[in-house]
């Protein structure tokens, strides 16, 4: 009980960090016009696996966002994964992207913890939104590394020409292992990029 009383004072604490992060942080998110808007779908997916793998071969915990390509008026999926998890028991983050240029329409837990950690997350999907992972306690035979995180988005019709950047947002202490000890995970940023 006093385990499970200390997690949750944790939770929020770093759920008030991450939100004083995101007020004070926004001037990061403009899209960046028509810069690399040549890329093809399939080179993006292809950076994506290479990505992915680079972070596998690193062999520190990460976690590598997807990038994509979309039309005004699209929807598009980017996933979040964890790679070289170390047995994550908890953990949260902010969404950050560009309201101007995407709409947040759906979040879902990824494959990779869907069974083991249950997801929370703020009630609006909007920027600076919170997600939140938490569970009672994590074997080896449960620890995957894959999606933790779906989610899709709809570019907007007023959306400039460009790439968006989509990050997570971390606290310092905000991951945790099954003994509660902070996992320390770095996070490769991805993006939409726009093409009218």
């Amino acid at each position: 009980m006093k385990k499970k009383n200390v997690q949750m004072i944790a939770v929020g604490v770093v759920i008030i960090v991450l939100i004083a992060v995101v007020c004070f942080l926004k001037p990061w998110k403009k899209t960046t016009p028509k810069q690399e808007a040549t890329e093809t779908k399939e080179q993006i997916s292809e950076k994506n696996t290479e990505r992915l793998k680079q972070a596998s071969e690193n062999g520190s915990p990460e976690i590598v966002i997807s990038s994509a390509k979309a039309k005004p008026g699209e929807k598009v999926k980017i996933n979040v994964s964890i790679v070289n998890n170390p047995g994550v028991l908890g953990m949260s983050f902010v969404l950050s992207y560009d309201e101007t240029a995407l709409k947040l329409v759906k979040a879902e837990n990824g494959e990779a913890v869907k069974d083991v950690l249950d997801m929370s997350q703020s009630k609006e999907l909007t920027d600076g939104c919170i997600f939140l992972w938490d569970g009672e306690q994590i074997t080896s035979d449960e620890t995957k590394d894959g999606e933790i995180l779906n989610l899709e988005f709809e570019v907007l019709n007023s959306a400039p020409e460009g790439k968006t950047p989509i990050r997570l947002i971390g606290e310092e202490d905000g991951v945790v292992d099954n003994d509660l000890k902070t996992v320390e995970l770095a996070i490769d940023d991805g993006y939409v990029s726009i093409e009218k």
